[in-house]
């Protein structure tokens, strides 16, 4: 008994020591207005640090310090870099001791590690820290950062949560995988039954389950193997929700979800559920049962939308006299709700068209660019169509860019660019500048020219779709985070290599010319001449990218730490020169090189486990994980030449629409050759075939091995693929009949 009193003390020793040390976090990073932790410090004359948003809506009624009360000699504001850069490390570094903390413990304990008292301190620990980083953020985006740390350490391939809207009589999910909202009956599938019998449930086969719908999997390529799926509970309304992890992963392959999961699930779904109340819009976004006006239904439909406010979060909502005017002693509590940055409230898609052609778009604007800006809004605007476009843009793999094109006045780039970084989260995240990322997106899609018929603006709002779509319902975002890590591969950063990635897919052709780089060179043209014959247009579009976005009104990375921006530059310069077909064949040699390495050392985890031929069955997220920055930017490079190559993967009548206008520019450029007395390059001669006569070659020699490539790294890029293989049947079908009547 003596020996296994001590053997028990000495299990619980090493556990403990296991265990990060309880902190109290720095006092210096605690904003003294709002008393979360900063995220964007700026010094105020009185030497103190406050949170940007904050004290901006502080000076806007005051002149005096809000920490002593004193009058200020001047209201200049300062970003305190070093702050900022401390705040961040600091809890890089506990989330990265909680981390190791909870696998440790999960690796040592096994089954029974789920009801371990000190393991499941260690997780509300971890969850405290990631709240108080985001006190800030919406709910929904506080939501996603809570299941993403469930999913990442219970090893799930995907969580989402989803809420009840009684006025419904739905359930409804901005966390998800598919990166829009999902609605479903709140009585419908594995969600419906744990929503209406309030018992958390475990599914090993959902396909053999009754209560499993399919509607979802069936429309986004994706196959769901098993699921977990917990209520969420509040003190008042009970069951308020659910929380769901997918498809149980391991390093040898799929697996089912186990006691101890639920466990952790189920700590986590707590979580979830303080964050909806702490963000006290519970009432908002879940109604309640005696609140029938057609107002508060009104209201519920704008908070369930799961879009950020825009206009709030630059400029700010108007606030209380009455709270701004009284003493300092009295008003904390009050200066907190009311200084808070109002992006976490919702509002109709609409709203971003509004801002986008809106006047404050033309503050920061040249006359050149206020006059297209004028004559866009002179056009039919039909925001009401924008705004479906813009809901249809997140969910769906062949979204139509032209028809945005249409509805926009000619501005997809612009509408989808900055549609995409609120969606996302990347403004409040970055503390980016509303008015110069208008700024930007605006300037850059002025850099593409409607005298050429492919490579226009809407083909940059396609390539920039597509690329989302990789990154979010493809888990490139997180699958690839460390091509923005440190040089050890600490610390990987996936908000920064999202941002990057869009930014790159957004100026990868800016200003192009409609001719290729053998044209530049053999006609000495000046962009051939300045870049020595090296890839003078991709290396024109990003220099001249570069040169805009660090125009002063252009700047919406300006509050970037040094370090950061230097990786987001060094990402986008090697996105958008991987967009060169003359590298193409090297790109896609070295990529599948990389994945035969991977799967012949047991990375992959389809090898492994020895369910190569198993995979339709049984498919996981990611089939190769890189390993480092190197291999995480090759795996993005190939995924900026999918989408770059992204019509490939659209409807048939929209890859013809786009292999059509191709063929346009292809022949424009023959006819310069032509005239110039040069000679014509191989498809741009109009009197022979050209691009629409040579696709199945196209597609057996280039397409092919590109898209299976990343779909073999990536299980969940499939809906592309699937596309693009459709797409080469139909050419294989039609192609032959065409060349015969081309020779008759």
């Amino acid at each position: 008994m003596a020996v296994a009193v001590a053997t028990a003390a000495g299990t619980t020793a090493r556990r403990n020591s296991l265990m990060p040390t309880p902190r109290e976090h720095p006092p210096s990073f605690y904003c003294p207005i709002s008393q979360q932790c900063m995220r964007d410090p700026v010094v105020l004359a009185d030497g103190h640090s406050y949170e940007r948003s904050y004290i901006s809506r502080w000076l806007d009624e005051h002149s005096t310090s809000p920490v002593n009360g004193l009058e200020l000699p001047q209201k200049d504001m300062f970003p305190n870099h070093a702050l900022r850069n401390a705040v961040e490390e600091y809890f890089r570094q506990v989330f990265s001791e909680h981390r190791r903390a909870i696998r440790h413990l999960r690796k040592s304990h096994g089954e029974q590690c789920g009801s371990d008292a000190s393991l499941q301190n260690t997780i509300s620990a971890l969850m405290d820290c990631a709240l108080l980083v985001h006190a800030d953020l919406s709910t929904e985006q506080v939501l996603r950062k809570i299941m993403d740390e469930a999913r990442a350490l219970v090893g799930a391939e995907v969580a989402s949560v989803f809420l009840l809207d009684a006025g419904r009589g739905e359930l409804y999910s901005t966390v998800n995988s598919t990166g829009g909202e999902l609605r479903i009956s709140q009585n419908a599938g594995i969600a419906g039954h744990v929503v209406t019998t309030g018992e958390a449930l475990t599914v090993d086969d959902a396909y053999g389950d009754v209560r499993f719908s399919r509607a979802v999997d069936d429309r986004t390529g994706f196959r769901t193997r098993n699921i977990m799926c917990v209520p969420l509970k509040v003190k008042k309304g009970g069951v308020i929700g659910v929380a769901e992890l997918i498809n149980k992963v391991s390093p040898d392959g799929p697996c089912a979800f186990s006691s101890d999961d639920m466990n952790f699930l189920q700590v986590f779904a707590a979580q979830a559920a303080a964050a909806i109340t702490n963000h006290s819009i519970a009432d908002e976004q879940l109604g309640s049962c005696d609140c029938d006006s057609e107002q508060a239904y009104e209201g519920k439909r704008r908070c369930s939308s799961g879009l950020e406010s825009l206009v709030a979060c630059c400029k700010g909502q108007e606030n209380d006299e009455a709270i701004l005017q009284s003493s300092p002693h009295s008003r904390q509590q009050s200066l907190q709700e009311a200084c808070r940055p109002r992006s976490g409230s919702h509002f109709d898609v609409e709203k971003v068209i509004e801002e986008i052609f809106g006047e404050p778009s033309l503050e920061t604007l040249d006359v050149a660019d206020c006059s297209a800006a004028v004559s866009c809004r002179q056009t039919s605007f039909e925001s009401k169509a924008a705004g479906e476009h813009l809901i249809q843009s997140v969910s769906n793999w062949q979204f139509d860019v032209l028809a945005l094109a249409e509805v926009t006045g000619n501005r997809p780039l612009s509408t989808l660019g900055v549609y995409m970084f609120y969606r996302l989260g990347l403004v409040e995240h970055f503390g980016l500048e509303w008015s110069k990322l208008v700024s930007f997106f605006i300037n850059i899609e002025r850099g593409y020219s409607d005298s050429c018929s492919y490579h226009n603006r809407a083909h940059a709002a396609s390539v920039l779709h597509q690329m989302y779509m990789l990154l979010t319902h493809g888990g490139l975002a997180s699958t690839c985070a460390l091509a923005c890590s440190g040089a050890d591969g600490e610390n990987p950063n996936e908000q920064l290599v999202t941002m990057a990635c869009l930014v790159a897919a957004a100026v990868h052709d800016f200003e192009h010319r409609g001719v290729d780089n053998g044209f530049l060179v053999k006609t000495m043209d000046k962009r051939a001449v300045r870049y020595n014959d090296q890839q003078p247009n991709e290396q024109h579009h990003v220099a001249v990218a570069f040169a805009v976005l660090l125009r002063p009104e252009c700047n919406f990375l300006s509050r970037l730490p040094p370090a950061d921006f230097r990786k987001l530059r060094s990402l986008v310069l090697d996105l958008v020169a991987a967009t060169d077909m003359a590298k193409h064949g090297s790109l896609v040699k070295t990529f599948v090189g990389m994945l035969d390495t991977a799967a012949s050392s047991g990375a992959t985890r389809e090898q492994a486990s020895g369910r190569a031929q198993n995979a339709e069955a049984h498919p996981s997220t990611v089939g190769f994980k890189p390993t480092s920055s190197e291999e995480a930017s090759l795996f993005l490079r190939v995924a900026m030449k999918c989408a770059d190559l992204g019509h490939l993967a659209l409807s048939w009548d929209q890859h013809i629409t786009w292999v059509e206008k191709l063929e346009a520019e292809f022949f424009a450029q023959g006819d310069m050759e032509k005239a110039q007395g040069l000679p014509v390059s191989f498809l741009m001669d109009r009197d022979k075939p050209g691009a629409s006569s040579t696709q199945v070659g196209f597609f057996d020699f280039m397409v092919l091995p590109l898209f299976r490539s990343l779909g073999r790294a990536t299980r969940l890029a499939t809906p592309m693929l699937v596309a693009v293989e459709a797409n080469y049947r139909r050419w294989c079908s039609v192609q032959p009949a065409k060349e015969r009547r081309g020779t008759a």
